[in-house]
């Protein structure tokens, strides 16, 4: 189960695209049309590129790196969240709001 929703690709989307509604409203180009052709160029743009990677699974692994386990079978890989600099109250306030109420329901969760 990947508690991750978010990719960098995406993270940059969002940003430009901040930018780009930001422009519409207060830059040189004040209309709505404007706002709307930015933000649907970015999103269709997010979409092809979210599609390429998806059937081209090196590519996407060279762009997005590979995941890391923090738990298995039952038990925390420390080794992990030491790599990804991520402590244990961390990952239990990521678990929070993926909906479990303790890291022992992410073991038992069905994939």
């Amino acid at each position: 189960m990947k508690l991750a929703q978010l990719n960098p690709f995406d993270l940059v989307v969002l940003l430009t695209l901040s930018n780009t509604v930001q422009n519409a409203i207060i830059g040189d180009d004040n209309t709505i049309t404007g706002g709307l052709i930015g933000a649907t160029t970015l999103f269709i743009v997010n979409y092809l590129v979210v599609r390429f990677l998806y059937n081209h699974k090196k590519l996407d692994e060279m762009v997005e790196g590979k995941e890391d386990v923090l738990i298995e079978n039952g038990k925390l890989r420390l080794d992990n969240l030491e790599k990804e600099v991520l402590t244990l109250p961390e990952l239990e306030m990521v678990a929070h709001r993926q909906g479990f109420n303790s890291l022992d329901e992410i073991d038992r969760a069905v994939y």
